[in-house]
């Protein structure tokens, strides 16, 4: 009897153990799976997480160049971004300038990053004057400038990005300038009194690294020319300027006047016969 005790016992313990064994297996099982769940959620490729300070970072301003309308005239564009509450797009202000003109026209919209693309409300002394809708990537043909966004009214806009600043657009310094210089043009001394004309040389200076500028000149024979473009500084008093033909205006910056000096003339379109960009203008 005791010995079939024994055997019942033996039995009790080994069937315990199996039971133990199969718990252990099914426990390491389990582990290994949600490891590898792990490992292969580690590996999937996740969205960058943003924090505050990389949103400080983000701000910025960035200076464009742009040619808008049916004339294409240029003008200079400073945009400033901040985050709005939809991740992944800004909130910009800023304002353009012609050159030709001189005056500030504030800007206001939003920027969508994933799309490369603005909508922008232009407004002048409190009104709304337009609007700026434009892409800077493959789809710049999409661009357009608008007084009221009706399609009558959309005009071709191209721009293109010149320079960032890490700073807000009130900490860019902004000067504008205009000189102006005399002279005699041709008349008929028979029938005319003495005539003269005056050429006008408007500029913006952008911070230390652009000149803006709006050119009108009439020449001897009384022919008008005019040319617009941002120069780049080469120091704090030298501009230079080309266009795609190689015409260039080198620019001496002085505290009273500005020099011009041109080169490769003959590859100037910029007015008819007679006309010739360069010499001394004078501060007004």
């Amino acid at each position: 009897m005791k010995v079939f005790r024994i055997f019942i016992l033996l039995g009790l313990f080994a069937c315990g153990a199996e039971k133990t064994n199969n718990e252990n297996s099914s426990n390491q099982e389990a582990h290994d799976e949600v490891d590898e769940y792990v490992d292969e959620f580690e590996a999937e490729e996740k969205p960058e997480l943003i924090n505050e300070e990389d949103l400080s970072e983000t701000n910025r301003t960035d200076v464009f160049s742009c040619y808008v309308g049916l004339y294409q005239q240029q003008c200079v564009m400073l945009l400033n971004y901040s985050y709005s509450d939809i991740v992944g797009d800004y909130n910009v202000e800023g304002f353009y300038y012609y050159a030709k003109h001189q005056k500030k026209i504030n800007l206001s919209g939003t920027y969508d990053v994933g799309a490369n693309f603005y909508q922008l409300t232009e407004s002048y002394k409190g009104k709304t004057s337009g609007y700026f809708e434009f892409y800077t990537d493959e789809n710049a043909d999409q661009n357009f400038w608008s007084s009221d966004l009706s399609e009558g009214t959309k005009q071709e806009l191209k721009c293109e990005l010149l320079t960032s600043y890490p700073a807000s657009v009130e900490d860019i310094s902004i000067q504008t300038n205009k000189y102006a210089t005399e002279h005699m043009v041709n008349y008929d001394p028979l029938y005319e009194d003495p005539q003269t004309a005056t050429d006008v040389l408007n500029t913006i200076n952008i911070g230390e690294d652009y000149l803006a500028f709006y050119y009108y000149i009439i020449s001897y024979s009384q022919n008008i020319g005019s040319v617009s473009g941002i120069a780049k500084m080469q120091g704090k008093s030298k501009a230079v300027w080309e266009d795609e033909n190689g015409f260039t205006l080198n620019f001496s910056l002085y505290p009273d006047r500005i020099e011009v000096e041109s080169v490769n003339y003959e590859e100037m379109t910029y007015g008819g016969f007679g006309v010739h960009f360069g010499g001394t203008y004078y501060r007004i």
